[in-house]
């Protein structure tokens, strides 16, 4: 009898640990299931995000779209920066047009003329971000349209942020910069006139950064 009652006592807890290791695997693999759709749909949710922001101010692309790649030695370290760490470009921050000349190209227009790549432009913008310094140049982020199209633009002259400047030069577009950005429009070597731009390196103008 209690040879019989060892037995089954046994049985029993060879039974139980069975079930146990079941319900063991059955919670692992159902945490793993959860764990893999809350990552494809956080995966869904950062590409659904992307195009959006691409999609309201599609003007300075990041060629890489899910983190912040290491950037080049010498690019600018800026204030404005995406959900990812990329440094944003952008036109929110000018809050009506820029006054244009009859007849003088927009920069929305001039992103129309990919057919006349190298071709010298002449554009009035607003100064929205002033880089100085950044290989071996000093970089500008203009816009002339609330949320319109950034012209992105090199110059050996000093201007800053805020300031009105006009800007002449030849047009090169999707430039890439460093395998890391795609300028929709870009103007390389331009020359700057204005109230505010120096043609030396003088005192640092307030509102850019220096590295």
């Amino acid at each position: 009898m209690n040879r019989d009652s060892k037995l089954i006592g046994r049985r029993e807890l060879v039974i139980i640990a069975l079930a146990l290791s079941l319900a063991a695997l059955a919670f692992l693999t159902g945490y793993q299931k959860g764990w893999e759709d809350h990552q494809e749909r956080q995966r869904l949710s950062e590409a659904e995000e992307l195009i959006a922001a691409q999609a309201q101010a599609p003007t300075v692309v990041p060629l890489r779209g899910r983190r912040s790649p290491p950037l080049p030695s010498g690019h600018p370290s800026v204030p404005q920066r995406d959900q990812r760490g990329h440094p944003s470009f952008d036109c929110r921050a000018l809050k009506a047009p820029v006054p244009k000349a009859q007849g003088e190209f927009t920069i929305a227009e001039l992103l129309k003329q990919k057919s006349e790549a190298g071709a010298e432009r002449e554009v009035t913008a607003m100064v929205i971000g002033a880089y100085f310094g950044i290989l071996g140049t000093n970089w500008y982020h203009l816009c002339d349209e609330p949320q319109g199209q950034v012209l992105v633009v090199s110059s050996a002259q000093r201007t800053e942020a805020q300031s009105l400047v006009k800007a002449r030069g030849a047009l090169s577009f999707d430039y890439v910069l460093s395998d890391v950005y795609r300028f929709p429009i870009y103007m390389k070597g331009a020359q700057l006139s204005g109230a505010q731009v120096q043609d030396r390196e003088e005192a640092r103008p307030q509102g850019v950064i220096e590295l």
